[in-house]
């Protein structure tokens, strides 16, 4: 048996800065428990077979983002950004409520994606919400609409 055929498994070493819900299973696969918190985190891990053991400082660089929800996120998007119109007392649907965006992200989502100009299109009028605000809307739902 020559060594490239030895059984290898891997552990982290360390993580910077400290983050004990990150883990390593002896695969290799780095999993991120949801106790974690949001940050950057450099990993080093080493790799061990028979022979012997290397470590692979910065192998990675792990990064966790906090969930986007509505009170922190998206309320104050659509405050500033569909204020005009989607606010209590406006002429449309308040979406500053949170049961009002929930229930209605995929109609928000479509009409925010729509080109300028095209029926439907929101904001009305213009501009189009930046790629950034409409990816944070989807991501808010992709992160289980989170109040």
């Amino acid at each position: 048996m020559c060594i490239r055929d030895r059984p290898i498994s891997f552990a982290i070493v360390s993580v910077t800065p400290s983050n004990a819900a990150i883990t390593m299973n002896a695969q290799g696969a780095i999993q991120v428990g949801t106790s974690s918190v949001a940050g950057v985190f450099t990993v080093n891990v080493s790799a061990t077979n028979s022979v012997n053991t290397t470590n692979f400082n910065n192998a990675f660089v792990v990064t966790v983002r906090a969930p986007i929800t509505f009170n922190v996120n998206i309320q104050p998007l659509i405050a500033s950004k569909c204020g005009s119109c989607h606010i209590p007392g406006g002429s449309q649907t308040n979406y500053t409520d949170y049961n009002n965006s929930k229930i209605s992200i995929d109609t928000i989502l479509d009409r925010v994606n729509r080109a300028v100009g095209t029926s439907g299109a929101m904001p009305q009028g213009g501009p189009q919400l930046s790629l950034a605000e409409r990816a944070l809307l989807l991501q808010w739902k992709n992160d289980g609409l989170k109040q």
